[in-house]
């Protein structure tokens, strides 16, 4: 047996988070992509998952074993891939507030007494509906017998 799985006591928590990361786990997903794109993401998964695959190790002997960790793979990126999400989300808010503020600076902002704070909540709200409608047709165009778009 494996060391996680003979300890869940110990192992079925977060162990790496500090205290303000378990509060917002956010910092992590944001961090974690500071340092790593989606593309090396799944750049070190495939040379894990093929290093595994051709090794002659007992672990993966079998072709279930095989199966599973491809379907583990599998999965990971997925979590990998809506992880980004959140990121870019925030990223994109961020630029419109910027934006926001140096319009309300101008002199156009002033002279038409326009609602900027309004007019920012709409187009983050439009932002993110974009993004909500994008993933959903990536779903869709990853069906099983769906061509890539690349």
């Amino acid at each position: 047996m494996s060391i996680y799985i003979d300890n869940p006591n110990v192992f079925n928590q977060p162990l790496r988070l500090s205290v303000e990361q378990r509060g917002n786990p956010h910092l992590v997903f944001a961090d974690f992509f500071v340092d790593f794109s989606l593309s090396e993401c799944r750049d070190w998964l495939s040379r894990i998952v093929n290093t595994c695959l051709t090794s002659s190790d007992v672990e993966f002997d079998d072709a279930d074993k095989r199966s599973d960790l491809l379907h583990f793979a599998e999965r990971l990126e997925a979590i990998l891939e809506a992880t980004t999400i959140p990121t870019q989300q925030n990223r994109g808010r961020l630029e419109s507030v910027q934006s926001a503020e140096n319009l309300k600076e101008t002199k156009a902002g002033n002279k038409d007494n326009i609602d900027l704070d309004g007019l920012q909540t709409k187009v983050v709200d439009l932002q993110l509906q974009v993004a909500e409608l994008a993933s959903m047709v990536i779903k869709a165009r990853s069906g099983p017998n769906v061509a890539p778009l690349c």
